[in-house]
């Protein structure tokens, strides 16, 4: 009998016709508003998008910028992040998560994580407290953000979100990125807003915001700080607000996409899929699965062969990729020995490619569980 093979997939985008009429109008206009000294941006596109975005989020004030890895880093500046400051960030996540304070000369300790949300695990933090915890929303799930936010308060810490992959991800009725005193979205290409580059920060703080859009725009606001130009242009705003309109749309393909892979593995007794933890809603940047760890290359290497695109693991630990003499072996374990993901906000997949998938994992399943 043949063995079932993918057929290719097209690539994941959220690109249409709404977004070609707004980038069109803005060569119409200005393409940048900002001027020096002036505290909000005259460009028409930009400012929609703030008052949008701090209408769908709830959310007091809204700062953009030109990518989420700027917005950390302004968000680190309005803080007050200075060289010897401890900083504690998530072993799991991307490394710009960490690069924003450690460019500006702070200590980052990598703390682990567990295996649910593959959050920060609140019962590995140290007993000397931080200047800054830097929590990531990781795949789309929501991180355990109102108790470590409840924990900073105690401790009188600051609490930036990394809600780069978790857009409209929910925990407790509060969206991630709303509930830290900054949360930092993206809209990088492969995200599920996508402006091809561009994020934004969020704050309910009136002195954090002033403090944001002067990182963001020279500094040249009243308060005179130092800043840079990290400022998001008329464009990519444009693209950005067009696609604001159709987010729930966009969010609920991404689950649906997750939802199909996660009842094929169902049964399956050496994979656990992650879900929807209790009281969250995940977006599913990516679908993630531990995997037993000696059928985890034989699993994805025949997934591969016969076109599906698994991936082994997600990315080195950040405490390997910045040298850290820190240990985080619940992270580094799951790594190295059994995490598998998918790129939900890669592919695009129809109809007859889950009915394919679906025989293709039947097939390599009990193949494995026969061997």
């Amino acid at each position: 009998m043949d063995e079932p093979h993918l057929e290719r997939m097209p690539r994941f985008s959220t690109i249409a016709f709404a977004e070609k009429v707004a980038v069109s109008d803005t060569l119409r206009r200005p393409l940048s508003g900002y001027l020096g000294g002036v505290d909000k941006s005259e460009g028409y596109y930009v400012n929609r998008l703030i008052d949008k975005w701090c209408e769908e989020f709830r959310c007091k004030y809204a700062i953009p910028c030109n990518s989420a890895t700027s917005g950390l880093l302004a968000a680190c500046m309005a803080i007050g992040i200075k060289p010897g400051d401890t900083v504690w960030v998530s072993a799991m996540g991307m490394s710009a998560t960490a690069a924003c304070a450690k460019v500006l000369g702070a200590h980052i300790v990598f703390i682990d994580v567990e295996t649910i949300r593959f959050s920060m695990n609140m019962n590995m933090m140290p007993r000397d407290v931080p200047r800054c915890v830097i929590i990531t929303s990781l795949f789309g799930h929501p991180a355990y953000l109102s108790s470590i936010r409840s924990w900073c308060d105690s401790n009188d810490v600051w609490m930036i979100e990394d809600a780069a992959q978790a857009p409209f991800a929910m925990e407790a009725g509060k969206y991630a990125g709303t509930i830290g005193h900054i949360g930092v979205f993206s809209f990088n290409v492969h995200k599920h807003i996508q402006a091809g580059e561009g994020g934004i920060c969020v704050t309910d703080d009136h002195a954090l915001a002033e403090k944001l859009a002067g990182a963001i725009n020279h500094g040249e606001l009243a308060h005179r700080s130092a800043g840079l130009n990290l400022r998001m242009t008329e464009p990519t705003a444009a693209i950005a607000f067009a696609q604001l309109a159709r987010a729930s749309h966009i969010i609920e393909s991404r689950r649906h996409i997750a939802y199909e892979l996660t009842e094929m593995v169902a049964g399956i007794p050496w994979i656990t899929a992650q879900t929807d933890d209790v009281g969250c809603k995940h977006v599913y940047y990516r679908w993630v699965a531990r995997v037993d760890p000696g059928k985890r290359h034989s699993f994805v290497g025949n997934l591969n062969a016969r076109g599906m695109p698994m991936t082994i693991g997600y990315s080195p630990t950040l405490n390997r990729v910045f040298n850290s003499n820190i240990n985080c072996p619940v992270a580094q374990d799951m790594e190295d020995r059994e995490l598998v993901s998918f790129g939900v906000c890669e592919w695009e997949p129809k109809t007859r490619h889950f009915n394919q998938m679906r025989e293709i994992i039947k097939r390599i399943a009990g193949g494995l569980d026969e061997a």
